[in-house]
Protein backbone atom coordinates (compact mmCIF):
# COMPACT_ATOMS: atom_id res chain seq x y z
CA UNK A 1 0.00 0.00 0.00
CA UNK A 2 3.00 2.28 -0.20
CA UNK A 3 2.63 5.42 -2.24
CA UNK A 4 4.93 8.30 -3.04
CA UNK A 5 3.40 11.49 -1.61
CA UNK A 6 3.27 14.64 -3.71
CA UNK A 7 3.59 18.26 -2.69
CA UNK A 8 0.45 19.18 -4.63
CA UNK A 9 -2.64 17.44 -3.25
CA UNK A 10 -4.62 15.38 -5.71
CA UNK A 11 -8.15 14.16 -5.33
CA UNK A 12 -10.00 11.22 -6.82
CA UNK A 13 -13.52 11.16 -5.47
CA UNK A 14 -14.71 8.17 -7.51
CA UNK A 15 -18.28 9.42 -7.34
CA UNK A 16 -18.29 10.34 -3.64
CA UNK A 17 -20.15 13.43 -2.51
CA UNK A 18 -17.56 15.64 -0.86
CA UNK A 19 -19.84 18.62 -0.30
CA UNK A 20 -19.87 17.78 3.41
CA UNK A 21 -16.68 15.84 4.14
CA UNK A 22 -17.20 15.81 7.89
CA UNK A 23 -20.03 13.26 7.74
CA UNK A 24 -20.72 13.61 11.47
CA UNK A 25 -24.14 11.94 11.36
CA UNK A 26 -24.22 9.35 14.11
CA UNK A 27 -27.32 7.29 14.88
CA UNK A 28 -28.41 4.47 17.12
CA UNK A 29 -28.54 0.93 15.86
CA UNK A 30 -32.34 0.97 15.75
CA UNK A 31 -32.13 3.59 12.99
CA UNK A 32 -30.25 1.17 10.76
CA UNK A 33 -32.29 -1.08 8.45
CA UNK A 34 -32.76 -4.12 10.65
CA UNK A 35 -35.15 -7.05 10.65
CA UNK A 36 -35.57 -6.76 14.42
CA UNK A 37 -35.78 -3.95 16.97
CA UNK A 38 -34.89 -6.23 19.89
CA UNK A 39 -31.15 -5.91 19.35
CA UNK A 40 -28.72 -4.34 21.83
CA UNK A 41 -28.65 -0.58 21.28
CA UNK A 42 -25.43 1.39 20.98
CA UNK A 43 -24.03 4.34 19.13
CA UNK A 44 -23.03 3.06 15.70
CA UNK A 45 -22.21 5.00 12.55
CA UNK A 46 -25.13 5.13 10.13
CA UNK A 47 -22.76 3.79 7.48
CA UNK A 48 -23.54 0.30 8.82
CA UNK A 49 -26.43 -1.74 7.44
CA UNK A 50 -27.22 -5.23 8.75
CA UNK A 51 -29.86 -7.43 7.14
CA UNK A 52 -30.83 -11.07 7.40
CA UNK A 53 -28.92 -13.13 4.87
CA UNK A 54 -28.44 -16.75 3.86
CA UNK A 55 -24.79 -17.07 2.88
CA UNK A 56 -24.50 -20.69 3.88
CA UNK A 57 -25.24 -23.11 6.69
CA UNK A 58 -23.89 -20.96 9.52
CA UNK A 59 -24.21 -17.40 8.20
CA UNK A 60 -27.38 -15.59 9.20
CA UNK A 61 -26.49 -11.95 8.56
CA UNK A 62 -25.20 -9.84 5.71
CA UNK A 63 -23.35 -6.65 6.63
CA UNK A 64 -22.73 -3.72 4.31
CA UNK A 65 -20.58 -0.78 5.36
CA UNK A 66 -19.91 2.08 2.98
CA UNK A 67 -18.31 5.52 3.01
CA UNK A 68 -15.47 4.52 5.31
CA UNK A 69 -12.06 6.14 4.90
CA UNK A 70 -8.73 4.60 5.89
CA UNK A 71 -5.97 7.12 6.64
CA UNK A 72 -2.45 5.92 5.98
CA UNK A 73 0.00 8.46 7.46
CA UNK A 74 3.46 7.49 6.29
CA UNK A 75 5.74 10.07 7.96
CA UNK A 76 5.65 12.73 10.66
CA UNK A 77 4.90 12.90 14.37
CA UNK A 78 1.48 11.30 13.85
CA UNK A 79 2.62 8.52 11.48
CA UNK A 80 0.55 5.37 11.92
CA UNK A 81 2.97 2.92 10.33
CA UNK A 82 6.63 2.10 10.91
CA UNK A 83 9.24 0.19 8.90
CA UNK A 84 10.56 -2.91 10.64
CA UNK A 85 12.55 -4.60 7.84
CA UNK A 86 14.79 -2.71 5.43
CA UNK A 87 14.45 -3.75 1.80
CA UNK A 88 16.88 -4.95 -0.82
CA UNK A 89 18.73 -1.81 -1.85
CA UNK A 90 18.23 -2.50 -5.56
CA UNK A 91 14.77 -4.07 -5.87
CA UNK A 92 13.05 -2.85 -2.73
CA UNK A 93 11.96 -6.43 -2.14
CA UNK A 94 11.22 -7.30 1.47
CA UNK A 95 10.35 -3.86 2.79
CA UNK A 96 7.97 -4.46 5.69
CA UNK A 97 6.06 -2.12 7.95
CA UNK A 98 3.66 -2.54 10.84
CA UNK A 99 0.52 -0.45 10.72
CA UNK A 100 -2.06 1.00 13.07
CA UNK A 101 -4.18 2.82 10.50
CA UNK A 102 -7.36 4.62 11.52
CA UNK A 103 -10.67 4.07 9.70
CA UNK A 104 -13.24 6.88 9.85
CA UNK A 105 -16.87 7.46 8.83
CA UNK A 106 -15.92 10.51 6.77
CA UNK A 107 -13.04 12.08 4.89
CA UNK A 108 -12.95 15.34 6.86
CA UNK A 109 -11.08 16.24 10.03
CA UNK A 110 -14.26 15.99 12.15
CA UNK A 111 -15.06 12.43 11.06
CA UNK A 112 -15.53 9.83 13.79
CA UNK A 113 -13.15 6.91 14.33
CA UNK A 114 -14.90 3.64 13.46
CA UNK A 115 -12.10 1.06 13.48
CA UNK A 116 -8.33 0.57 13.52
CA UNK A 117 -6.09 -1.84 11.66
CA UNK A 118 -3.45 -3.86 13.48
CA UNK A 119 -1.15 -5.64 11.08
CA UNK A 120 1.63 -5.51 8.51
CA UNK A 121 2.27 -4.86 4.84
CA UNK A 122 5.30 -6.08 2.93
CA UNK A 123 6.65 -5.64 -0.60
CA UNK A 124 6.84 -9.08 -2.20
CA UNK A 125 6.40 -8.30 -5.86
CA UNK A 126 3.13 -6.65 -4.83
CA UNK A 127 2.27 -4.96 -1.56
CA UNK A 128 0.85 -7.78 0.54
CA UNK A 129 -1.39 -6.67 3.40
CA UNK A 130 -2.69 -8.66 6.34
CA UNK A 131 -4.28 -7.11 9.38
CA UNK A 132 -7.01 -7.29 11.99
CA UNK A 133 -9.68 -4.63 11.49
CA UNK A 134 -10.87 -3.91 15.05
CA UNK A 135 -14.07 -1.89 15.43
CA UNK A 136 -14.44 0.66 18.23
CA UNK A 137 -18.08 1.81 17.94
CA UNK A 138 -21.19 0.89 19.91
CA UNK A 139 -22.51 -2.61 19.59
CA UNK A 140 -19.63 -3.63 17.32
CA UNK A 141 -16.88 -2.55 19.73
CA UNK A 142 -14.22 -5.28 20.03
CA UNK A 143 -15.62 -7.17 17.04
CA UNK A 144 -12.99 -7.80 14.37
CA UNK A 145 -12.50 -8.77 10.74
CA UNK A 146 -9.44 -10.63 9.49
CA UNK A 147 -8.31 -9.04 6.22
CA UNK A 148 -5.67 -9.87 3.62
CA UNK A 149 -4.92 -8.86 0.04
CA UNK A 150 -2.32 -7.56 -2.39
CA UNK A 151 -1.98 -4.55 -4.67
CA UNK A 152 0.62 -2.94 -6.91
CA UNK A 153 2.31 0.20 -5.64
CA UNK A 154 0.64 2.41 -8.25
CA UNK A 155 -2.71 0.59 -8.23
CA UNK A 156 -5.58 3.01 -7.61
CA UNK A 157 -8.12 0.41 -6.54
CA UNK A 158 -8.34 -3.28 -5.68
CA UNK A 159 -10.11 -5.77 -3.43
CA UNK A 160 -9.08 -7.27 -0.11
CA UNK A 161 -10.49 -10.56 1.18
CA UNK A 162 -12.26 -10.94 4.52
CA UNK A 163 -11.27 -14.40 5.73
CA UNK A 164 -12.63 -14.46 9.27
CA UNK A 165 -14.06 -12.48 12.13
CA UNK A 166 -14.84 -12.44 15.84
CA UNK A 167 -17.49 -11.04 18.17
CA UNK A 168 -20.58 -9.83 16.31
CA UNK A 169 -18.79 -10.70 13.05
CA UNK A 170 -17.96 -14.32 13.92
CA UNK A 171 -16.97 -16.51 10.95
CA UNK A 172 -17.09 -13.54 8.56
CA UNK A 173 -16.29 -13.99 4.88
CA UNK A 174 -16.53 -11.33 2.22
CA UNK A 175 -14.70 -8.52 0.51
CA UNK A 176 -13.42 -4.98 1.02
CA UNK A 177 -13.33 -2.79 -2.07
CA UNK A 178 -10.55 -0.21 -1.73
CA UNK A 179 -9.81 2.80 -3.90
CA UNK A 180 -7.48 5.76 -3.53
CA UNK A 181 -9.53 8.74 -2.39
CA UNK A 182 -6.84 11.41 -1.97
CA UNK A 183 -3.10 11.97 -1.59
CA UNK A 184 -1.98 14.98 0.44
CA UNK A 185 1.62 15.41 1.60
CA UNK A 186 2.35 12.28 3.68
CA UNK A 187 -1.24 11.06 4.00
CA UNK A 188 -2.86 8.56 1.67
CA UNK A 189 -6.62 8.19 2.16
CA UNK A 190 -8.44 5.10 0.91
CA UNK A 191 -12.22 4.85 0.43
CA UNK A 192 -13.54 1.49 1.64
CA UNK A 193 -16.75 -0.39 0.90
CA UNK A 194 -17.20 -3.54 2.99
CA UNK A 195 -19.57 -6.43 2.31
CA UNK A 196 -19.61 -9.76 4.14
CA UNK A 197 -21.67 -12.59 5.59
CA UNK A 198 -21.25 -13.67 9.20
CA UNK A 199 -22.92 -15.47 12.08
CA UNK A 200 -24.42 -12.74 14.24
CA UNK A 201 -25.83 -13.49 17.68
CA UNK A 202 -29.14 -11.73 17.10
CA UNK A 203 -30.50 -10.65 13.74
CA UNK A 204 -34.17 -11.67 13.67
CA UNK A 205 -36.25 -13.32 16.38
CA UNK A 206 -37.00 -17.00 15.87
CA UNK A 207 -40.59 -17.60 14.70
CA UNK A 208 -42.94 -19.17 17.23
CA UNK A 209 -45.81 -21.45 16.23
CA UNK A 210 -48.83 -20.81 18.45
CA UNK A 211 -51.11 -23.54 17.22
CA UNK A 212 -54.26 -23.71 15.12
CA UNK A 213 -56.82 -20.89 15.10
CA UNK A 214 -60.34 -21.49 13.77
CA UNK A 215 -60.22 -25.27 13.53
CA UNK A 216 -57.73 -27.92 12.58
CA UNK A 217 -58.68 -28.45 8.95
CA UNK A 218 -56.97 -27.35 5.76
CA UNK A 219 -55.37 -28.58 2.57
CA UNK A 220 -51.80 -28.54 1.35
CA UNK A 221 -52.30 -25.69 -1.17
CA UNK A 222 -52.79 -23.38 1.81
CA UNK A 223 -49.54 -24.34 3.45
CA UNK A 224 -46.29 -22.39 3.11
CA UNK A 225 -43.53 -24.05 1.10
CA UNK A 226 -40.18 -23.91 2.87
CA UNK A 227 -38.95 -21.13 5.15
CA UNK A 228 -39.58 -17.46 4.51
CA UNK A 229 -37.27 -14.45 4.64
CA UNK A 230 -39.97 -11.79 4.68
CA UNK A 231 -43.63 -11.08 3.97
CA UNK A 232 -44.25 -9.60 0.51
CA UNK A 233 -47.96 -8.65 0.60
CA UNK A 234 -51.32 -9.62 2.16
CA UNK A 235 -54.77 -9.75 0.49
CA UNK A 236 -57.87 -9.58 2.73
CA UNK A 237 -61.47 -10.27 1.65
CA UNK A 238 -64.04 -8.64 3.92
CA UNK A 239 -67.74 -7.82 4.34
CA UNK A 240 -67.84 -6.02 7.65
CA UNK A 241 -65.57 -8.73 9.03
CA UNK A 242 -62.65 -10.66 7.54
CA UNK A 243 -63.92 -13.52 5.38
CA UNK A 244 -60.67 -14.69 3.85
CA UNK A 245 -57.04 -13.82 3.28
CA UNK A 246 -53.92 -14.93 1.42
CA UNK A 247 -50.34 -13.68 1.36
CA UNK A 248 -47.13 -13.73 -0.65
CA UNK A 249 -43.67 -14.18 0.84
CA UNK A 250 -40.02 -14.43 -0.20
CA UNK A 251 -38.51 -17.83 0.54
CA UNK A 252 -34.91 -18.74 1.45
CA UNK A 253 -33.91 -18.84 -2.22
CA UNK A 254 -35.32 -15.38 -2.93
CA UNK A 255 -38.38 -16.66 -4.84
CA UNK A 256 -41.79 -15.04 -4.31
CA UNK A 257 -44.44 -17.59 -3.35
CA UNK A 258 -48.20 -17.08 -2.82
CA UNK A 259 -50.39 -19.21 -0.57
CA UNK A 260 -53.94 -20.28 -1.40
CA UNK A 261 -56.78 -18.40 0.29
CA UNK A 262 -57.86 -19.13 3.82
CA UNK A 263 -61.62 -18.66 4.01
CA UNK A 264 -63.83 -17.14 1.32
CA UNK A 265 -62.78 -15.21 -1.79
CA UNK A 266 -65.27 -12.38 -2.31
CA UNK A 267 -65.92 -11.58 -6.01
CA UNK A 268 -66.62 -7.88 -5.36
CA UNK A 269 -63.32 -5.94 -5.82
CA UNK A 270 -64.59 -3.37 -3.31
CA UNK A 271 -64.46 -6.12 -0.69
CA UNK A 272 -60.78 -6.80 -1.38
CA UNK A 273 -57.90 -4.98 0.33
CA UNK A 274 -54.21 -5.47 -0.44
Amino acid sequence: MACTPTEEPTMETCGDDVSDPTMEIIGVLSDVSMASRSLPVGVVSTNFKVTRGFGGITENAKVNVDRLYLRQIMTGWDANQSDVIQPNAVTGLGKTAVNNWGVYDGAGSKAKLVAKTHGMHTLAGKWSNWFTLAFVVGRFEASTLQVMGANDEDEADNDWAIVGGTGEFAMARGIIRRRVYSITNSTLTHALTIEFFCHMTEVVPSPTKRGTVGGNRGTLPREMEGKSQRLENVTIYHVGAVEGFQFSYVDEDGKIRTTDTWGRVHPDPLRKTE
